[in-house]
This record gives structure tokens, C-alpha cells and sequence, in this order.
């Protein structure tokens, strides 16, 4: 055999060992992405909710206590219900121009896709010819054209952590990605405080001000 041909047969492992690790990040990038979507989503909808629930309470309150509320009271009252309908619109405005359910639903099919094409390649020696190498590498061009590129870096990123081991048994370099895992729970977490929290801290402290200040004891 002669040295080109070896030649040959060395650059195509190597093309096949790239695919291979291409296809890993691919896969496991587009399902972190996809359980993070899922995340955000789910806040999104009980930011949502809560304010909604907010603004049912406050009209209970002004009506069973309708004789009982000081005019500063009344004011209260009005002025969160005004602000909680207010965020509950920007919200809901804001969280559909991102387009969560087919951000996940693209992330998901991606993934699956991604998932049965490396599965294929992870059970096949190197590739005796070029021709196959195109096929798999055409079959994943197609899968990104069709559904898009991995939603975040941090997902990529997050993806290439968790196959730390596998990439090094690849002999695949790799940047350094110690706090992949910390950057890809922080942006799970990242409208936690906005979404949840902060229409939680106002339901409650209307409710105690309006019990505590606006409402005559008699």
C-alpha cells in the first residue's frame, strides 16, 4: 500500500474522530438547550399566572372590604393593580417575541435527529472512502439547516463539559469549560428572580400594607 493511500486512511480517521465529536456536542447541546427552554418557559407562564392571580385579589379585597378602605387604601389598590396589569402585559409581550415552544420543540427534534445520526457513526469503523464521510457530514448540515444552529453558546458549552471524557478519549481539544456546568444552571435560573420572586414579594407586601395601613379598624 503505498504512503498517499496510508496518508489517505490517517486524514479520514481523523475527519471521522471530528465528526464524531461534532455529532457529541451537537446531540447533547440541543438537549441541554431544550431543557433549558423548558425552564424558562415554566417561569415565564407562572410569572404570568401570578400576576393574573394578583389582580383577582386585589378586586376580591375591594370588594369585601369596600367599607372598611381608606381612600389611601383605595389608592393602593388601584396603583398595584394598574402595575401588576402593566408587568403581566410587558411579560407576556417579552415572552412570546422569544418564542419558547418552538425554540423547544426545534431543540427537541434537533436532538433526536442528531442523537440517531451519531449513534449510527458511533457504530462504524472509519469510513473506507470519502463518499460515506460526505453522506454523514451532508445528513448533519441538513439537520442544522432544517432546525438552526444550537439556541446558546452557554449550551454548547454546557454540552461539551458533560462530555468531557469522551472528547478526551477522542483526542478532541477543547477550551477551558470548568464552569460550564455553573454558567449553564445560572441561565436555567437567570428570569427566576424577576419572573417568580418579584411578583410573589408584591403580592404580599400590598396584601400587608392594605391590611395593615389602608384598612380602618373599627
Amino acid at each position: 500500500m503505498g504512503e498517499g493511500k496510508l496518508t489517505d486512511i490517517a486524514d479520514r480517521k481523523v475527519q471521522f474522530g471530528d465528526l464524531k465529536a461534532e455529532l457529541l456536542i451537537e446531540t447533547s447541546g440541543r438537549e441541554a438547550a431544550h431543557r433549558r427552554i423548558l425552564v424558562l418557559r415554566t417561569y415565564s407562564k407562572l410569572a404570568i399566572n401570578l400576576t393574573s392571580f394578583f389582580i383577582i385579589c386585589t378586586s376580591i379585597i375591594a370588594l369585601v372590604f369596600a367599607d372598611r378602605l381608606t381612600v389611601t387604601g383605595i389608592t393602593v389598590l388601584g396603583c398595584a393593580t394598574i402595575f401588576a396589569t402593566i408587568y403581566s402585559m410587558i411579560v407576556d409581550n417579552l415572552e412570546n417575541s422569544k418564542n419558547y415552544s418552538e425554540k423547544s420543540f426545534r431543540m427537541e427534534k434537533s436532538a433526536a435527529a442528531m442523537r440517531c445520526l451519531y449513534d449510527e457513526i458511533n457504530h462504524m469503523e472509519a469510513p473506507k472512502n470519502d463518499s460515506e464521510l460526505r453522506r454523514i457530514v451532508d445528513e448533519k448540515n441538513s439537520i442544522v439547516s432544517r432546525y438552526g444552529l444550537i439556541d446558546s453558546i452557554t449550551d454548547s458549552e454546557y454540552a461539551q463539559w458533560l462530555n468531557r471524557e469522551k472528547l478526551d478519549g477522542l483526542d478532541i481539544p477543547h477550551p477551558d469549560i470548568s464552569n460550564a456546568d455553573k454558567k449553564y444552571r445560572n441561565s436555567r435560573f437567570s428570569v427566576f428572580w424577576v419572573y417568580l420572586i418579584f411578583p410573589i414579594i408584591l403580592l404580599i407586601g400590598s396584601f400587608y400594607f392594605v391590611i395593615n395601613f389602608a384598612i380602618n379598624s373599627v
